[in-house]
């Protein structure tokens, strides 16, 4: 008696229903903005702390550049340990090592490519917008001009990078995006960083603020479809990472 074979249907694992982003997933919207709203606080916390000390001249130049260095350092570390823990409290500590798979190896060569191809975009806008007088400009000219200005700022344009993708794209990127959809990952990422970014450049900065905006814009949203056509985070954090090294390597020059 002949069995006939029974032909086990595929199954196609889309990138929103991939494990690393399941476990996102199973996180509800309150815990989510619980977490967010914890973050909001300790990073405005932050910012109020260096108004005040900036205001008051106990940071700058007292402090001098690496007093702000490790400020912007702290502000994108805040984040990710606040992730950390409220998932390690759920039992999930693993998720960002799902969010490693691996990837082939053309993926690294075409990262390389894409991140000096958007440094090159970024240092022409950026010398343009520092014509523009504001405070602004007049600081990050301070830090350009003096050299323990521009180690301070190549190391935070260096340890920046998987810091900020951790939680960007590691964390609130594909948590929004499992819940709504990649359009919806893409607004609340923009609205994050939007929300983060334009308050420091108020009133008659905000030229300036909005030319250095479009260009992070257009960073992230790069480094965002690239978390989405890979499925992985590794992509966009070469990317970055190359990104802000050849930016620093302008500084330098």
């Amino acid at each position: 008696m002949v069995h006939a074979e029974r032909e086990v249907p595929s199954i196609r694992c889309e990138p929103d229903l991939a494990p690393r982003n399941l476990v996102l997933a199973s996180l509800g919207w309150q815990d989510f903005l619980r977490i967010l709203s914890g973050i909001v606080l300790a990073i405005w916390g932050l910012n109020i702390g260096l108004a005040v000390s900036l205001f008051g001249g106990l940071t700058y130049p007292d402090a001098g550049h690496s007093g702000l260095a490790f400020f912007f350092l702290l502000q994108t570390t805040v984040p990710v340990l606040a992730c950390w823990v409220a998932m390690k409290r759920k039992g999930k500590a693993a998720f960002w090592r799902l969010q490693f798979p691996r990837i082939p190896s053309i993926h690294v060569l075409l990262s390389v490519v894409l991140g000096v191809v958007l440094a090159s975009f970024m240092v022409v806008t950026f010398r343009w917008s520092l014509v523009l007088p504001s405070f602004q400009t007049t600081l990050i000219r301070d830090f350009l001009t003096n050299m323990q200005g521009r180690i301070a700022l190549g190391v935070v344009l260096v340890f920046s990078c998987p810091l900020e993708e951790l939680f960007l794209r590691g964390f609130l990127f594909p948590f929004v995006r499992a819940k709504s959809g990649f359009i919806g990952g893409l607004l609340a990422l923009t609205l994050w960083l939007a929300s983060d970014f334009l308050p420091r450049f108020p009133g008659p900065w905000h030229w300036m603020g909005m030319t250095l905006g479009f260009t992070l814009l257009v960073k992230h949203v790069v480094l965002t479809i690239q978390r989405e056509l890979s499925s992985s985070l590794f992509p966009p954090m070469l990317t970055h990472l190359v990104c802000n090294l050849v930016i620093a390597s302008v500084i330098f020059a």
